[in-house]
């Protein structure tokens, strides 16, 4: 359909994780979606006029990836001092073609639950300065390629998504979204594993995975859970806990 502009209709997870970080670091950020939006563009201008540190976006192959693009051109036509941020599969593993033939001016590479809070305190201070390592940027014309965070730490200290900013979207699909793990600890060349998590596999809890399940079932009053993760069998023994709960 060239009428389309966007992917399958899908749980946003990642923006919404990126969101939690943001609030837990003392920022108040604004959540718009296309897919539960109808009036996302007008809800962006208004956005604009309160002056943003920065607007960010994930990027996908695909429609999702052509509207990122359209809406970065009218952001930077409305008010091109605001910084546009880019992350996701696409921005992480092409940030050149990203920076060169779109409104782009940073890129968070990989994970961006600390690099994107990290960003935030250097755009909206003057005295902190900004560790280029996991970003790569366009300044005066040129581009700085940065490399792909791999995070580290432990899943159950990461804020969990906060699921009512979604929450047309989750009574739309009648189900709850769950990332329980990331990452895998095969070594596929085709997949964005390979080169994101470095075949490293992160689980969090059975107890920490219940509690969040329990926490939404109540708010939602939904029974049905849908798990993104890429790879949520693996661990048989921790699935079938979770699972016969």
């Amino acid at each position: 359909n060239p009428d389309r502009k966007y992917s399958a209709f899908g749980f946003p997870l990642g923006l919404m994780q990126i969101e939690a970080s943001l609030c837990r670091a003392g920022y108040s950020p604004y959540f718009v979606d296309p897919q539960t939006h109808a009036n996302h563009e007008s809800m962006i201008m208004d956005i604009l006029s309160k002056t943003p540190v920065f607007v960010g976006m994930s990027t996908y192959l695909g429609e999702n990836l052509i509207n990122a693009k359209e809406i970065s051109a009218k952001i930077r036509a409305v008010n091109p001092a605001i910084p546009i941020v880019w992350g996701g599969p696409f921005a992480s593993s092409a940030p050149e073609i990203c920076l060169e033939q779109a409104e782009v001016d940073y890129v968070v590479m990989g994970m961006g639950e600390d690099t994107v809070v990290e960003l935030a305190d250097y755009l909206s201070t003057d005295d902190s300065t900004l560790d280029t390592t996991h970003i790569s940027f366009k300044k005066d014309g040129k581009i700085s390629l940065g490399t792909l965070y791999r995070f580290d730490g432990e899943l159950e200290n990461l804020p969990l998504p906060d699921l009512r900013l979604w929450e047309d979207g989750v009574r739309r699909m009648q189900a709850i979204p769950i990332m329980s793990s990331r990452g895998c600890p095969r070594r596929c060349n085709f997949c964005y594993n390979s080169f994101v998590t470095k075949s490293k596999y992160l689980l969090r809890s059975p107890e920490s995975v219940l509690a969040e399940m329990n926490r939404w079932a109540v708010h939602f009053d939904i029974k049905e859970f849908h798990f993104v993760d890429d790879n949520f069998l693996i661990d048989l023994k921790r699935s079938a806990v979770i699972l016969g709960a």
